[in-house]
């Protein structure tokens, strides 16, 4: 029985080694014979590139619970999405909200 179970398990172990040395010449030439890609580095979205700022005209009460952020007239913001009537802007601190366009106007 001890015999058996020793020859049983050779044999497993052997079948396994054969088919991984099979496998490793078939993983080889698939490497081969894939072409290598190589990816151009995308340009900087424009928006990074070129910042667009506006300037409040006039004072503004932003409610936080809304996202909106406050506005004292002549304060400069940089411009995130004016897709809306709501323009998300960022101020100088880094935060960014909601604010009603026709507060703001673009200087660049």
């Amino acid at each position: 029985m001890r015999v058996l179970f020793q020859q049983q398990q050779h044999t497993t172990t052997t079948t396994t080694t054969q088919q991984q040395q099979q496998q490793q010449p078939q993983q080889q030439q698939q490497q081969n014979t894939e072409p290598a890609s190589v990816a151009a580095p995308s340009p900087p979205p424009p928006s990074a590139s070129k910042k667009t700022l506006v300037v409040a005209k006039a004072d503004f009460n932003g409610n936080p619970d809304k996202q909106q952020l406050s506005l004292r007239k002549g304060e400069e913001f940089e411009l995130l999405d004016d897709t809306k009537k709501w323009w998300i802007v960022k101020n100088h601190e880094g935060k960014e909200g909601k604010v009603p366009s026709n507060f703001v106007k673009i200087v660049q």
